[in-house]
């Protein structure tokens, strides 16, 4: 296989959950091929409420409350690029949790999700979320962001180049994503959490996500690694479907609807890339 990034050399690196998994010998992305023939009807309603077949959340909205503090903290990066509010798009938005907290921020919000339950339950709290993927050519928007959603994306390169399309110019893209050169992702190898094909399809690092960006017409202007936080319930969930063991999902589904599955906690395994780029004009 070859790269999709850099077009080096991508030799197998193994197998998960019946998909192949190559990593470039050079810029280090990892890649499952092929992809699943019908990547968006992964997103359904169990994906938001309960999860089907290993996949999702338990309840969307309660698993993303513990997260607040990270995300007011990337909005807080991206309104000092930005010197204010101003028009914002986010894709991938689900039940509207990020966006919601842009909006009360003074961010005028646009959303897109290709799930019609979670977008219809986005439009419940007031939000303008359309139900499908952002299209080329719309806006234009002063940022854009994608928070935990380019590794779902079979044809990030594509993705990016739709994103860029429908900036303004000189506007900023903030992306949140798994850092699959970090260091627990190096000792974990294919055991790694985030590795959850079909779902996550590409897992990028800061080297590969740069020269996508790059190449594509952004400038990168920071790249951090910002903690979470996640429930109880949420993070045996993850245990379950990351080691297929009957005892961690008997847990993780005995934990739903408690207060004790609702405590939250912190966790910075320094392998959650937040990245901020600008769009940059082409050269002439």
């Amino acid at each position: 296989m070859n790269c999709p990034v850099c077009a080096a050399s991508a030799p197998r690196a193994g197998r998960k959950s019946d998909y192949t998994a190559y990593r470039c010998a050079s810029c280090r992305h990892l890649f499952m091929w092929p992809p699943p023939a019908d990547v968006l009807g992964l997103y359904t309603e169990k994906y938001f409420t309960g999860g089907e077949n290993g996949f999702g959340y338990v309840n969307y909205d309660l698993d993303k409350q513990p997260m607040l503090e990270s995300l007011h903290r990337y909005l807080d990066l991206l309104t000092a690029r930005t010197g204010g509010p101003g028009r914002l798009c986010d894709i991938g938005t689900a039940t509207g949790f990020f966006l919601d907290l842009a909006r009360q921020r003074g961010w005028e919000t646009t959303g897109y999700e290709p799930c019609a339950y979670a977008a219809a339950a986005a439009r419940a709290k007031g939000l303008n979320v359309i139900a499908g993927v952002l299209p080329r050519g719309a806006g234009p928007f002063d940022a854009i962001t994608a928070l935990d959603v380019i590794e779902h994306v079979p044809e990030p390169r594509e993705f990016v180049r739709t994103v860029r399309s429908a900036l303004r110019d000189d506007g900023y893209f903030a992306i949140n994503t798994p850092d699959s050169n970090s260091s627990v992702a190096k000792w974990m190898g294919m055991d790694w959490h985030a590795i959850l094909p079909p779902e996550h399809l590409h897992l990028f690092n800061a080297k590969s996500l740069k020269m996508v960006l790059e190449q594509e017409g952004f400038r990168v202007l920071s790249t951090q690694w910002i903690g979470k936080r996640f429930t109880v319930q949420y993070i045996a969930q993850t245990l379950a479907r990351w080691r297929r063991f009957a005892m961690f999902r008997s847990i993780a589904d005995a934990l739903q609807h408690t207060s004790i599955g609702q405590l939250d906690l912190s966790l910075n395994l320094k392998d959650n890339l937040f990245v901020i780029a600008q769009k940059r004009q082409r050269e002439r």
